[in-house]
């Protein structure tokens, strides 16, 4: 059985071949352990793109050509470069969360989580619970990610009662100190960081070396280890994390209740309260990324995790 992989690798400014390299090793772990899909050996078509629209059309032709059963796409700002050319020839469309219009809209285009309008929307809510009143986004210069952040994370907190101040990064900026500076210039309560591991770890150590009190929110690429060794735990503490929830059970699907954010984690009877609803002080780190714990606590590796998604339904 043919799969499609598009892997954005190997541009100047964003590469991350160890989606693809994880990809690789789950493929062969299924022909080996498992029998493949349905008793057939997975063969992994692979394609990748920089971050480039020209090249993520290539790719999607390439998937075309070599007629196969599914694509998966591992992170990408360019869906709307490759979801028609994929699902106008009938091949499912399969990414962990979508970004660009045409990802989260498209009949074909599959999404196993709701994506950056869910991150924008439990953002925004946690933001209106904690009494913000201005917030300023960092997000990753990247069509899907801008337009995003303007077209569904400004309304979502216009709705909760927030102002959203969005401020685009070109991909790869090694310093961001320019651009976090220019966003802090109205003194807003809190700040959100949209991108992949490189944006983040420039973002975070920019934010680490002006003086803000703002409240930090971000998404999972940021809680990277490299991101955290990077920036050193003491400047990532409190941060608030918006994650989506491992499936339990074998493959069995939590039941929730309409509406809720994918990313909300459910509570069992007799439970504690989520690490959202423990106090907010957080100890500090006694080393980078060697925090100290409580006992419950979540530990990501230096920071609490999850966030706004443990206080805010989409």
């Amino acid at each position: 059985m043919k799969i499609g992989l598009i892997n954005n690798e190997g541009g100047q400014a964003i590469s991350m071949p160890e989606n693809r390299e994880s990809a690789e090793a789950v493929a062969k772990y299924a022909n080996e352990t498992l029998g493949g899909i349905g008793g057939r050996p997975i063969e992994l078509v692979v394609c990748k793109q920089g971050e480039d629209a020209n090249q993520a059309r290539d790719c999607a032709n390439r998937m075309v050509e070599a007629k196969v059963s599914a694509v998966l796409m591992t992170s990408s700002g360019q869906g709307n470069s490759m979801v028609p050319i994929v699902t106008g020839a009938g091949i499912p469309y399969v990414s962990a969360a979508g970004q660009a219009s045409s990802e989260l809209t498209t009949p074909g285009a599959f999404m196993w989580t709701a994506g950056l309008p869910c991150a924008m929307t439990s953002m925004a809510k946690y933001s209106a619970q904690q009494g913000m009143k201005n917030v300023t986004a960092y997000v990753i210069d990247v069509p899907a990610a801008t337009a995003g952040g303007q077209a569904m994370g400004a309304p979502a907190f216009q709705a909760a009662g927030v102002n959203l101040k969005v401020v685009p990064i070109p991909p790869g900026t090694p310093d961001a100190t320019p651009q976090v500076s220019a966003g802090l210039a109205d003194n807003p309560d809190g700040v959100v960081v949209i991108g992949e591991s490189t944006l983040c770890t420039s973002v975070f150590k920019a934010l680490g070396t002006v003086s803000t009190t703002a409240e930090k929110m971000t998404i999972q690429p940021c809680s990277d280890p490299a991101v955290i060794e990077a920036v050193g735990a003491e400047n990532l503490n409190g941060t608030k994390v918006k994650v989506d929830p491992e499936t339990p059970g074998r493959g069995r699907i939590p039941h929730r209740r309409p509406g809720a954010c994918p990313g909300r984690p459910r509570r069992r009877r007799g439970s504690k309260d989520p690490p959202s609803q423990r106090s907010r002080d957080q100890p500090r780190a006694r080393a980078a990324g060697r925090p100290t714990r409580r006992r419950g606590s979540v530990d990501p590796g230096g920071y609490r995790q999850p966030g706004p998604s443990s206080s805010a339904r989409c």
